[in-house]
């Protein structure tokens, strides 16, 4: 935990001599504090005690002369008693008792007693003695400074950062209270108002440090930008304070919970080393007082009113907000629920617009003379790239009767008539197209297609799309078997082989796709349904991922397809057909 002092409070300024507390309470004339101190040397008690000598010369105070005894834990006590005139709280008469605790380890206690009282602009006695730094502390480890410490402790899961923190708070053994201040505050010279060493401390923690202490501490929390004070536990009469950002940024709160916690120290009764070093100083005057009891009291209850008055005020200022918000949102909603009624009101009113209902009419007859005109340029298209495959057969023909040492073409004649329905065309080609493998397709699928208008279309250019498969696979094995080693173009893949218009490619290049689009490659259900029956030897759990296909027809439903799969330079030296159909599921057809 860095501990690193950051804060300075202001002490200069000039002020008039009080004789009176706030409300006209009798004024703090005694406090005390106690703690433990880390003193180099073999004899820490005599070191400790010269520091403070050393102090008081430098500051001219009246130091009586250190008296010297065995303690009773085996080391060695010291005692004296210091005077010095104070600007604010008149004059000061302090006793001091050191105690040998351990090795390199000293307890101390301070009792001080003044002739105006002790407030919060007052120089603490530990200051004036040089009991500050470092190397002082409270019984719980809080250093005596007079500026804050900074508490960083970023993690609750890293324990030497989080732990040092709660283990203070918590402690019983604490003699001094703690201001813990969000590092946001807006003002941090209002909070150094709120140190007094010996009596009142102050740490400064980062939000991150924040963060993790609430979340240890869910029923103390630190307010963003707002400060908690922490009593000490021996001052009873003091509760803890939680400071929002409006009151953690004004003097005014720290000054007087430092001179509440001043009084609550002067009403408390001094305990160990503290009791015995009270005991070097006589009974200041008025000290019997029997009205300061109900004055305190009366004192501590107006102190809870305000505070009570200052948290309704918050609550009502944050209720207020959040209907100045509610307000804004519920006028923007008004505004967007206008606009949009405006909108649906035109959007009807343009809806019976007869004119737009005419182009609403032109615009579908266009459609669908367009569409009629599309589906003739395909006829056509079709009819002029198989006359074309056709052509190109019987100029290879023709070419190989003029070579009468060459060997004859093998390519296949024209096919003969396209069967009439699908049940036979199925039949047909797995005798007519040897090089394609239709063992394993559904039939009931293909023959489905029979009940479209269509139908007849889709038979000729499904027995042209196998025939062009039939004579790439054909293509593929007898450059094989002629053991070509350069690369040949167009036999890279289907596409390759009827762009360049060889023989036997009977259907465009722009009905085929080696492939499958990203979302159905993506999702198993799409995915699943285009894996077909293959031969072991082709892949060894007898399936494979059919993407590529002929589009039969356009998109329209049943928009039929036929699935391929390319294993002319596999084993099998074929193409295998899994699927002639109505289109296989995609985002779009479900």
């Amino acid at each position: 935990m860095d501990t690193r002092p950051i804060v300075t409070p202001p002490r200069g300024a000039t002020r008039a001599v009080r004789h009176g507390g706030r409300d006209g309470a009798p004024p703090v004339l005694r406090v005390w504090m106690r703690g433990d101190a880390t003193v180099a040397g073999r004899q820490p008690v005599r070191r400790f005690a010269a520091d403070i000598a050393r102090v008081a010369e430098e500051e001219k105070l009246e130091l009586a002369g250190w008296e010297f005894a065995p303690a009773g834990t085996g080391g060695l006590e010291a005692r004296t008693t210091v005077r010095w005139d104070d600007p604010r709280a008149g004059h000061v008469h302090a006793a001091v008792m050191l105690r040998q605790d351990a090795e390199r380890t000293c307890e101390w206690a301070v009792a001080a007693d003044c002739e105006h009282g002790w407030w919060y602009d007052v120089t603490s006695p530990c200051r004036m003695l040089g009991i500050h730094g470092a190397d002082f502390r409270d019984p719980s480890g809080v250093l005596c400074l007079d500026e804050a410490e900074l508490w960083s402790p970023e993690h609750d899961d890293e324990p030497d950062e989080i732990e040092e923190p709660l283990r203070i708070i918590a402690d019983p053994a604490r003699t001094v209270g703690l201001f813990v201040v969000s590092i946001g505050t807006e003002s941090p010279r209002s909070a150094s108002y709120g140190l007094f060493p010996g009596v009142v401390a102050m740490a400064l923690i980062t939000e991150e440090g924040r963060d993790a202490l609430n979340r240890r501490l869910p029923r103390q929390p630190i307010p963003a930008c707002g400060a908690r004070y922490f009593p000490a536990p021996c001052d009873p009469s003091m509760s803890e304070h939680r400071l929002g950002t409006s009151h953690a940024s004004r003097s005014a709160t720290y000054q007087r919970l430092v001179d509440e916690a001043l009084t609550a120290r002067a009403a408390t009764a001094p305990a160990g080393l503290a009791a015995a070093t009270v005991a070097l100083l006589p009974r200041p005057p008025g000290g019997d007082d029997p009205a300061g009891g109900d004055l305190a009291r009366l004192r501590e209850r107006v102190r809870r009113l305000e505070d009570d008055l200052a948290r309704a005020r918050e609550r009502q200022t944050a209720t207020r907000q959040a209907l100045q918000r509610a307000e804004c949102r519920r006028e923007a909603a008004a505004t967007r629920a206008d606009r949009l009624a405006a909108d649906l009101d035109e959007a009807r009113a343009r809806l019976d617009d007869p004119a737009l209902e005419r182009q609403l009419a032109e615009a579908l007859t266009d459609r669908d003379v367009y569409a009629q005109a599309l589906e003739i340029a395909e006829e056509e298209r079709d009819v002029a790239v198989r006359e074309r495959g056709l052509l190109a057969i019987r100029l290879a023909r023709a070419e190989s009767a003029a070579r009468p040492s060459a060997r004859p073409a093998r390519s296949r004649a024209p096919a003969e008539e396209v069967p009439a329905d699908f049940g036979a065309l199925l039949t047909a080609a797995a005798t007519r197209f040897p090089l394609l493998l239709l063992d394993d397709l559904d039939p009931a699928g293909t023959t489905a297609l029979d009940a479209y208008p269509k139908a007849q279309v889709w038979r000729r250019r499904t027995w042209d799309a196998l025939a062009t498969l039939d004579a790439y696979a054909r293509a593929r094995r007898e450059a094989h078997t002629a053991d070509r080693r350069e690369p040949v173009p167009h036999l890279a893949d289907v596409h390759a082989f009827i762009r360049a218009g060889r023989p036997g490619a009977l259907i465009s290049a722009n009905i085929v796709a080696l492939g499958e689009s990203e979302n159905v490659n993506a999702d198993p259900r799409y995915r699943n349904a285009r894996m077909f029956t293959v031969r072991p030897e082709t892949h060894p759990t007898g399936r494979a991922f059919f993407a590529a296909h002929i589009k039969i027809d356009g998109p329209r439903p049943p928009a039929p397809r036929l699935h391929f799969y390319d294993d002319t330079c596999g084993p099998t030296g074929r193409v295998y057909v899994g699927h002639i159909g109505p289109h296989l599921p995609t985002s779009r057809t479900n």
